[in-house]
């Protein structure tokens, strides 16, 4: 299990917990401090006893030293030379290398802390206010033990200090008291700057945000792959996204039905307590000036920080007319404040040309940018389909910028195009925070932005497990989930994150024999045929288990293409049937997710999965794949970052499994 995936378990990672994790890390801490001060105070013994010898101990008087530090009576013979005035203290050179053991097993310690905590939250998303918090809880009982104990590692002494009354007493020493009497301004400074820094530094990393393949909004790390953001620099680099007035997003997704209904999504300034969507066909609009028809929108309020914080709404526009271009605009507060045209879906079983984009892992670093608005090269898309890791916030509303980010990508490419393309996303791991498989579950009361800003399903009724013509309330929503396009069927299934493989191959077999006519394409995030040996987060066991639970389901009913994701890298494989090539029969396994994201280096490692012949090709070429249904066959083909197609093109017919390759 995964550091982040404990605090997922804790019920600690996020901000809202903040008093919770100092507590937890309270205890850690003391726990730390303790075998700490055993261990030094056993090194200090060992110099001590062994290592310092008695001529390095000289005499100092009391009015010559305001300090009280390490003091000794060797023997009877220094006894009777020590008057009631004088002590034994270690010499300078000696409490110069103590000093310097000290400092050095310090660095040590908290650089340990950091190799326990910090590393493993950059690439598994902890949340950096738990190591913080942890580090300066830590940082604060070190202090204190340094202060309380530092100068009393050495074995016991007898010392002769003056008690409240005057009377000396040699065998009851308060070391505390007497530190505090010799070192009083430096005691309570410290003290105070340790209690400061231990409460200011974790308010300081609150909110905080690793966000990879994302545009500088913070502290560049990783060689420049990933931004680390807090609530406080995001006060400097982030302005306000959703101000009051026109809306600050406005995008579709797809419910199960495109032909007649889809979810207009529309961000606005978070006081705007509901917006209506009004809307007709455009050509009724262009004749009569007028919009007929009108949708209430489901409202969420996302109350994160101030630069953040927004209004989500959802409207369905339902029972329209399929492969039609509608005309609406977003209303609220009395004022219409944004207007474009939509497209509708071909009707369900209808063979109509569908133009479909699929990638994945997209960010929104400049090179996802571009490979996004190249795709007017190839023709305005029907659909864009995103196999998972699509704005890269690891799950964190914190990482609220980095949707912005990229739903303004793809809103320019919308302008550019003049119609608002829809969306169809699956899950991948840093939309929700964890890795497949990992058992760990998402926190209904702060919900990842993927479930609250990206509806793909309708509304389901808890008694009947029916689909309803409503927008889902965000704590229905489903990572699982299909969609009719046409004569074809499109799975977007889930790789183990939040629905287990075995429930999601019950799902499919019920789900399949309703459209025995449709041909079937399925996408989703981790591969199960993957480009590269070597996959952290994607171990043998959980390709067996996808594979006994997906591919035997694709085979037995005749899926025509699978898309995966996940490994950035391009990929291709042979038709593959019982994972043997078949060119027959086969299933080609397209991918694997480089949109806009670092090309994986296993190429150059030699680490491709060619061992078992199941590789046509495999590159580091950003891409996407473009999927062309036409009422007689589909086509595949992948074009890169400047829209051109760079690798031969797949042509299939629709009823059959003969490949036909157009070379």
């Amino acid at each position: 299990m995964y550091f982040q995936e404990i605090y997922y378990w804790a019920g600690l990672r996020y901000h809202s917990s903040f008093a919770l994790i100092f507590a937890l890390n309270i205890v850690v801490g003391t726990c730390f401090v303790i075998l700490l001060a055993l261990f030094l105070r056993f090194i200090a013994f060992l110099l001590d006893r062994y290592l310092v010898p008695k001529d390095t101990y000289s005499m100092i008087e009391d009015e010559e030293q305001d300090e009280a530090p390490f003091v000794r009576q060797n023997d009877s013979s220094v006894s009777q030379q020590a008057n009631d005035k004088s002590k034994w203290a270690l010499s300078k050179g000696v409490q110069l290398f103590i000093c310097i053991l000290y400092t050095v097993s310090s660095v040590l310690f908290i650089f340990s802390i950091f190799i326990i905590s910090v590393i493993p939250a950059v690439f598994y998303g902890l949340h950096i206010l738990a190591i913080g918090s942890t580090i300066f809880a830590i940082l604060f009982y070190y202090a204190l033990v340094i202060l309380l104990l530092g100068i009393r590692w050495s074995r016991r002494r007898k010392i002769k200090v003056d008690d409240a009354e005057g009377q000396i007493n040699i065998n009851r020493t308060n070391r505390i008291r007497l530190l505090m009497q010799t070192h009083k301004v430096t005691f309570g400074l410290l003290c105070a700057l340790a209690v400061v820094f231990s409460f200011a530094i974790p308010l300081a990393l609150r909110d905080s945000c690793i966000c990879i393949f994302s545009k500088d909004h913070g502290i560049s790390i990783l060689n420049g792959t990933a931004v680390f953001s807090t609530n406080l620099i995001r006060s400097f680099t982030v302005e306000k996204q959703c101000k009051e007035g026109a809306p600050c997003h406005v995008y579709a997704t797809l419910p199960s039905n495109t032909s007649s209904s889809v979810f207009i999504n529309v961000h606005t300034h978070i006081d705007v307590d509901a917006v209506k969507i009004e809307y007709d066909t455009l050509e009724n609009y262009e004749k009569t000036g007028k919009l007929l028809f009108s949708a209430d929108s489901y409202t969420y309020k996302l109350d994160i920080e101030e630069r953040g914080k927004r209004a989500v709404h959802t409207a369905l526009l339902k029972e329209l007319e399929a492969h039609t271009v509608y005309y609406y605009q977003v209303v609220y507060d009395n004022q219409a404040y944004y207007n474009s045209t939509y497209r509708t879906l071909p009707k369900e079983g209808a063979h109509e040309p569908v133009l479909m984009v699929l990638g994945g892992d997209v960010g929104s670093s400049d090179i996802g940018v571009s490979v996004t608005a190249s795709l007017e090269k190839v023709g305005v898309p029907d659909i864009l389909v995103v196999g998972g890791d699509a704005a890269y916030d690891d799950g964190l509303q914190a990482c609220y910028y980095s949707w912005d980010l990229y739903l303004d990508g793809f809103e320019h490419f919308n302008q550019v195009v003049n119609r608002t393309i829809p969306f169809i996303i699956s899950v991948g791991n840093h939309d929700i925070g964890f890795n497949s498989m990992s058992k760990a579950t998402v926190d209904e009361n702060e919900l990842p932005l993927y479930y609250i800003f990206i509806p793909q399903h309708y509304k389901i009724d808890e008694k009947t497990g029916k689909y309803l013509m409503e927008v889902p309330a965000i704590d229905e929503r489903k990572t699982v989930f299909y969609h009719l396009v046409g004569n074809t069927l499109q799975l977007s299934l889930d790789s183990g994150y939040v629905a287990e493989y075995e429930d999601q191959n019950k799902w499919m077999k019920e789900l399949l024999p309703q459209y025995p006519t449709f041909a079937k394409f399925a996408n989703y995030h981790v591969p199960i045929y993957p480009a590269c040996n070597q996959i952290v987060d994607n171990p043998i066991k959980s390709r067996e288990i996808a594979k006994a639970n997906f591919v035997t389901v694709f085979e037995e009913f005749k899926f025509k293409a699978i898309f995966e994701n996940h490994v950035h890298l391009f990929k291709k494989t042979f038709p593959l049937l019982k994972d043997k090539v078949d060119h027959e029969n086969g299933i080609v396994y397209y991918g694997d997710g480089n949109w806009g994201v670092t090309p994986n280096t296993c190429i150059e490692k030699g680490e491709l999965n060619n061992k078992t012949e199941h590789l046509e090709v495999a590159t580091n070429e950003r891409h996407v794949w473009i999927l062309k249904i036409s009422s007689e066959e589909y086509e595949v083909f992948p074009v890169n970052a400047s829209g051109i197609q760079f690798y031969p093109s797949d042509k299939k017919p629709l009823n059959t499994n003969q490949i036909n390759m157009d070379l």
